[in-house]
């Protein structure tokens, strides 16, 4: 007798502890929808780039402790100290107005990232399911990075005032 997915799914659910059961299942799941994903076994992390109803490249990283998938499209220029120090204050303003993503700075790095997670935890779904999850996702992190980041990098820039970006943005979330 041969099992289905979902089968195999509830199978997998069972060991995901282990290093990469994790990320098969996601894998396994945005595949199945015909989406390619350039993937790092080691590091637990993939990349999309260009799936339908996106452009650009999506980052997603495993978090095995969690159960959790984080999706990152990360801006793709390092922001100098001043800019660092001109955008913090608009940080708040966005993540305020974003209601299922968030924007990150690594002040360390200058790195400028809008990111969001689906805990999958002890879900036992299907493929199918997860597959739903995980496009709804991909697709709303890259549409609030396309309404936010642009804005962000013009106050980054000091080309705008932390008030004319939240002007720029507000309309649309």
């Amino acid at each position: 007798m041969s099992e289905t997915f979902d089968e195999v799914d509830a199978a997998l659910n069972e060991v995901v502890g282990t290093p990469s059961t994790l990320l098969g299942r996601v894998i396994a799941a945005i595949e199945s929808l015909g989406i390619t994903a350039q993937v790092d076994w080691e590091a637990e992390t993939f990349e999309i780039a260009d799936m339908p109803g996106t452009d650009g490249i999506t980052t997603g990283i495993v978090m095995q402790r969690s159960q959790a998938v984080v999706f990152h499209r990360v801006h793709g220029e390092y922001l100098d100290e001043d800019a660092k120090n001109r955008i913090i204050p608009a940080l708040a303003r966005a993540n305020a107005a974003l209601d299922v993503s968030a924007v990150e700075l690594n002040e360390t790095l200058g790195i400028l990232s809008v990111r969001n997670a689906v805990e999958i935890g002890n879900l036992n779904v299907g493929r199918a399911v997860l597959a739903s999850l995980f496009v709804a996702a991909i697709q709303r992190v890259a549409k609030d990075a396309e309404l936010v980041l642009p804005a962000l990098l013009k106050v980054a820039a000091g080309q705008a005032t932390v008030h004319q970006a939240e002007a720029e943005w507000k309309p649309h979330l």
